[in-house]
């Protein structure tokens, strides 16, 4: 569903892991060499490979710009509904134009988001809410700091697509109180769960319940400063 790099590499390290395995296993039984230090160094090789080939799960994405990407496909590849739980809106700007097309389309778009102050997201937010085909609310209190997903198509199985967002304190983490790198400042992963699981059940109704208990008042920075709003 999200082709990337990681998967030929995944194919690669498979394919030489089972190529080692299997050398290393004639050259013991044929004895073709008398130096034993070769099988071991494949078999040494074919465990690194393997270990590799998990460690390399195509179905989890952890470079920032590879899970900026994936964000933007998962909305590129929508056909009827989208449904995003996200955090201030600071990826907004640079995917309004997707999301605007695909609500020109006729797709509906519900999304979830944190107040905010920032004079270009709450541009790009009262942009999407002028369409009736998008909902837009803010968090209720109890899933404030829980639930990052985007979901797409829920209601059609063989379309329906979801990634799991987190993000990682990591850089935080090392560096401390240290100024924090820009390209080490939006660390996350995503990961991409198959509509045929009961995670996809679980997120979908979590997500809804967190949309269904937001408030459409999103814009609550300062009076007389409330946008388009819907009921």
């Amino acid at each position: 569903m999200f082709p990337d790099h990681r998967t030929g590499l995944r194919v690669l390290t498979g394919l030489l892991a089972a190529i080692c395995s299997i050398t290393g296993l004639v050259i013991q039984l044929w004895n073709i060499s008398g130096v034993w230090s070769w099988t071991t160094i494949l078999f040494l090789v074919s465990i690194v490979c393997c270990a590799l080939l998990i460690l390399f799960d195509p179905s989890t994405v952890t470079c920032r710009f590879a899970v900026l990407k994936a964000c933007k496909h998962i909305k590129e590849i929508a056909g009827e509904t989208i449904d995003i739980a996200a955090g201030d809106c600071s990826w907004l700007n640079d995917e309004l134009p997707v999301i605007k097309r695909k609500l020109d389309n006729g797709v509906r778009v519900r999304l979830l988001c944190r107040p905010t102050q920032d004079a270009d997201h709450l541009t790009a937010i009262r942009e999407l809410s002028k369409y009736q085909n998008a909902d837009i609310r803010r968090y209720g209190p109890k899933f404030e700091l829980y639930l990052r997903c985007i979901i797409v198509d829920r209601n059609r199985p063989q379309h329906a697509g979801m990634l799991v967002l987190d993000k990682h304190l990591t850089a935080r983490a090392v560096l401390g109180r240290l100024s924090i790198p820009r390209l080490l400042r939006r660390d996350h992963s995503a990961t991409v769960i198959s509509s045929h699981s009961r995670l996809f059940f679980l997120v979908t109704e979590v997500f809804n319940n967190a949309f269904n208990e937001g408030t459409p008042k999103w814009d609550c920075v300062a009076p007389g400063n409330s946008g388009t709003q819907k009921p």
